[in-house]
């Protein structure tokens, strides 16, 4: 261990002399050491009070005021009042122009960041404000926004310091009006206070008719708007119901059904069709056997076709059976119509069917019956002749006018449902656009009802002290109180104006000292200067010294520690000069100087260690991520704004970052310590040391081959 010591030792030795030998580059670790602390001391000189100099800040001012006669024929004009003031007022440039215009177009051109236009009702509105309906003073700001968002936030500040004083002034003015112009002021004479008394019922008569109206518009309103959110509910229920995928989705079951339906209703009728056609086969098969029996046929007798008659007959009864209820099916379907246009009417198709199954049961009766076997066979053949000839008939109706019928239903059915469902759709459609109105209506309403709330309180508070007023009047008619009332209005109006405008005193005290701006932002300064300067000595020295011929076979952590140890000592160099460079140049305050410089000390430490140790790990990779890493810092770390303004990122994300605790460290150095703040900053603040000595001796090996193949191939471009 003593000789991994020395080692480390020989190789930092052997890195001064070195630098010392050599006069550039003497000059350059020189310059190393003092370009931070440069860095920190420009940006904390320029930040030192910028508030001081906001009288460069031109804001253009012009009254239009035309000023108010009072009764004694004397003429005011607050306008040209608070131009006066301006002119005392040095914290902003107030610049006063001859015109508006000239201040509006001055304020589009960049000339003045803003714009200040008094109204020319301001004095009368100020002075007479009762009698002129409550209006109030006219101030118009305009805002050049695009020439600098710092100094809008600075010109914003003087309007509302003026506003401050154009409301303290307009207070003061009213209450010492309404005392010097009131009435009241007759109040020793016998008449005044019952005339002021008589006054103050009526206008509380008034009052309590404005409670009582209101509070019953707000009990309306309120019905209203349960109606309105009622309804809303019920729409919202009916859209969740019967939404376009609901009704889509019940318009193609509903489809299925009629196409199951009319499939059904076909397959029936071609069923029947078929029944017809095996019966006028059998009629076929019954016309032959006679012709074969009047031929002499031995094999044909009077039982056979007695036979296949009766086998005619079943076929023909099953056929009519069927064809019944297809009818009565049709009908249905048709509404009733009774199928009258299919070319055929109903009662037609019913006789047809009873002629064949009438000719036929009389035929079989005639040839078991008949004596004449050869007559009663020319009469059944003449029958069948006309039994086949309606059946013919009979399966064209069905092929022809039934089959086109049940399509013109399927096809009107169909279209019946889209139109429907169409429409349903529709509807929901515009339950939406219903409910999107509802819904504002029912905001309005609200929004309304608690403007008209807070009047209600306003008017019954005004109500109630108006009562007291009345109670207290009526005290003093009878009793001691009249004297006090008389002292009371004796007094100075003014003084009362005075109290009114500011009625409250407001003391600010400092918890920790009060810093100046430059002062405030030394912390941030200093730690990116610190970071600065750990990136600008691995963009300028080497990080590792397997250069040098006598320590290339030195274990990897004495090179390690070696070569760090002028990453050290320059980066302390370079901590140390920009805080005492902060405390006696520019007199920072700083309540606790030695801590500051041993916290800038630490910061410097864990930088430097951090982005060495990066560089040496990863090489150029290591670099730009040790820039990836100040840019992000730089942007979130607390530096400059609260964390809690920034982007939701940066809150998430800056305490994985070692800018913070160094920031804050400094901070408790500058202002004062709280508690064990100061500890836990410092050390969250080394964790990050912890971090850098595992990348450094652990983690950096496995990479190793992958950096020098890395180099290689950038080496081989010519340009890094």
């Amino acid at each position: 261990m003593i000789n991994a010591f020395k080692q480390i030792f020989a190789i930092f030795k052997s890195d001064v002399k070195g630098i010392s030998k050599n006069f550039f580059a003497l000059t350059i670790a020189i310059g190393l050491c003092l370009i931070p602390p440069l860095y920190a001391w420009f940006n904390i000189y320029s930040n030192w009070d910028p508030y001081a100099n906001t009288g460069a800040v031109k804001i253009a001012v012009f009254s239009e005021d035309k000023g108010y006669t009072l009764d004694d024929g004397s003429t005011e004009n607050m306008g040209d009042s608070v131009i006066e003031n301006l002119k005392e007022n040095k914290k902003l440039g107030w610049t006063f122009t001859d015109s508006s215009e000239e201040a509006i177009k001055g304020v589009e051109s960049g000339d003045f960041y803003a714009a200040i236009i008094i109204g020319d009702n301001f004095s009368s509105s100020m002075l007479d404000f009762i009698e002129n309906d409550m209006e109030r003073p006219s101030v118009t700001y305009y805002e050049n926004a695009k020439k600098n968002a710092v100094a809008s936030k600075i010109t914003q500040t003087g309007m509302s310091s003026l506003q401050e004083e154009i409301n303290s002034q307009f207070i003061a003015t009213a209450v010492t009006s309404i005392l010097e112009t009131s009435s009241l002021k007759g109040v020793l004479t016998e008449k005044a206070i019952p005339d002021a008394l008589s006054k103050l019922q009526s206008l509380q008569s008034n009052l309590n008719s404005y409670h009582n109206t209101i509070s019953a518009f707000i009990e309306s309103d309120k019905r209203l708007t349960d109606s309105i959110n009622t309804t809303n509910s019920l729409i919202a229920s009916l859209q969740e119901k019967y939404s376009s995928d609901v009704l889509n989705e019940s318009r193609q079951s509903a489809k299925t059904s009629i196409a199951d339906y009319i499939a059904k209703f076909t397959e029936a009728l071609n069923g029947l069709v078929a029944l017809n056609n095996q019966t006028i086969d059998k009629v076929n098969n019954v016309s032959d056997l006679i012709d074969r029996y009047q031929a002499g046929d031995p094999d044909v007798s009077k039982e056979d076709i007695l036979d296949a008659l009766n086998d005619l007959i079943n076929v023909s009864n099953a056929s009519s059976t069927q064809a019944d209820a297809l009818k009565d099916e049709l009908n249905s379907l048709l509404n009733g119509s009774e199928y009258a246009d299919l070319g055929l009417s109903g009662q037609a198709l019913d006789d047809a069917q009873k002629t064949i199954s009438d000719s036929l049961a009389n035929a079989k009766d005639y040839l078991v019956n008949s004596p004449d076997t050869d007559a009663a066979l020319v009469y059944l053949e003449a029958l069948l002749d006309v039994v086949s000839s309606n059946l013919n008939e009979i399966n064209n109706v069905y092929n022809e006018n039934f089959a086109t019928a049940v399509s013109n239903v399927d096809t009107l059915i169909t279209t019946s449902i889209d139109y429907v469902y169409d429409s349903l759709i529709t509807a929901s459609s515009d339950l939406s656009y219903v409910s999107r109105a509802l819904t504002t209506t029912s905001n309005s309403l609200g929004n309304i009802n608690s403007v008209m709330t807070s009047m209600d309180e306003l008017v019954t508070d005004v109500s109630a002290k108006v009562g007291n007023y009345i109670d207290a009047l009526n005290s003093f008619m009878v009793g001691a109180g009249y004297e006090a009332l008389s002292n009371l209005l004796g007094s100075n109006p003014s003084e009362f104006g005075d109290f009114f405008s500011s009625p409250v005193n407001i003391k600010t005290v400092s918890v920790y000292d009060e810093l100046n701006y430059g002062s405030a932002v030394a912390p941030f300064y200093t730690t990116l200067a610190i970071w600065v300067g750990g990136l600008i000595l691995t963009a300028i020295l080497k990080t590792s010294p397997e250069d040098k011929k006598e320590f290339a076979d030195a274990p990897l952590f004495v090179q390690y520690f070696g070569r760090y140890a002028l990453f050290f000592v320059m980066g302390q160099a370079q901590a140390i000069i920009t805080v005492v460079g902060n405390l006696i140049v520019f007199k920072t305050m700083c309540a606790h100087p030695g801590m500051l410089i041993f916290t800038a000390s630490l910061t410097s430490l864990t930088f430097s260690l951090l982005i060495y140790t990066l560089t040496l790990a990863f090489g150029d990779v290591g670099k730009a991520l040790a820039v990836v890493i100040v840019v992000i810092q730089i942007a979130g770390s607390s530096g400059t704004f609260p964390i809690e303004l920034l982007p939701n990122f940066f809150q998430q994300v800056y305490i994985y970052f070692p800018f913070p605790y160094a920031i804050n460290a400094m901070r408790e150095c500058i202002s004062g310590f709280y508690g064990a703040d100061y500890l836990i900053y410092i050390l969250k603040l080394l964790i990050f040391v912890g971090i850098s000595l595992f990348l450094g001796l652990v983690i950096r090996k496995p990479f190793m081959n992958l950096k020098e193949y890395m180099h290689s191939r950038m080496h081989d471009t010519g340009m890094m």
